[in-house]
């Protein structure tokens, strides 16, 4: 059924038929995949350029919570705020998907100090230094939050990417990594009794400059951590703000 009904989506998207062939690359891949002569992929959907510029909702401008904010029907507060919503759905941050947006936050702080604004999840890389440096930040962890048989190897997804702008909706031409600077950021603690995500101490940081990556990885999808560490030494938190800024300059910007 989910077939038929991912089938069907896509034909009413493809109404003159000419890309039904690249269907099984476009159910597989997802929306974040140019295919053939479609250059927009927008929310598993496959629209023309034409269409893209035509958006009747221009994007949202989100403001930045305290966690105070009530839960309400129609202005009647339902005894629970935001706060609460947060503690329930974060406080694994030993997990993949908690652990990553930490260790984006924690790059954050380094880099800048302030913490300001809010995380942007659809930008095309990470954060923005105040200096205008782009950082992609990748995350792993020894310890998982499940039942392990063994602490887990690390190793870290370095793909070439397809630019997507929220505001406009459009993909860039070509794919390639949109950094200038990529932190590895590994929670390198493995003792599950004492394992502390909070504990900057127990976190390693190995940085390369994007020329680094597509110097000696090329278009390679993946990287193992002990390969990272041939090219690299690991720097503590209070180290990531300096070296980012001497890989930055070391050369070319990503995409310049």
């Amino acid at each position: 059924m989910a077939g038929r009904r991912a089938l069907q989506e896509y034909r009413r998207a493809d109404s003159g038929g000419k890309w039904l062939a690249a269907f099984p690359a476009w159910r597989t891949l997802g929306p974040r995949t140019v295919i053939g002569p479609c250059r927009n992929l927008v929310r598993a959907r496959c629209y023309g350029e034409e269409q893209m510029r035509k958006s009747q909702f221009p994007e949202l401008q989100m403001s930045r919570k305290t966690g105070s904010e009530d839960f309400h029907a129609g202005g009647v507060p339902l005894g629970f705020d935001l706060l609460n919503f947060w503690q329930w759905s974060t406080s694994d941050l030993v997990n993949n998907v908690n652990r990553g947006v930490l260790a984006e936050y924690i790059v954050a702080r380094a880099v800048d100090g302030s913490g300001a604004g809010i995380r942007d999840p659809w930008a095309t890389f990470d954060i923005t230094t105040p200096t205008g440096i782009r950082i992609e930040v990748k995350s792993s962890s020894y310890v998982q939050s499940w039942a392990q048989d063994r602490l887990s190897s690390i190793s870290f997804q370095i793909p070439e990417t397809i630019a997507w702008d929220s505001e406009t909706g459009d993909y860039e031409a070509e794919s390639r990594r949109q950094a200038d600077v990529y932190v590895f950021a590994v929670l390198a603690h493995k003792d599950q009794a004492t394992v502390d995500q909070l504990d900057l101490a127990q976190w390693e940081f190995y940085v390369l400059s994007t020329a680094e990556l597509d110097e000696h990885f090329g278009s390679q999808k993946s990287v193992a951590l002990n390969r990272l560490k041939s090219l690299a030494s690991p720097v503590a938190f209070h180290e990531v703000d300096s070296v980012v800024r001497s890989k930055a300059s070391d050369g070319p910007r990503s995409g310049a």
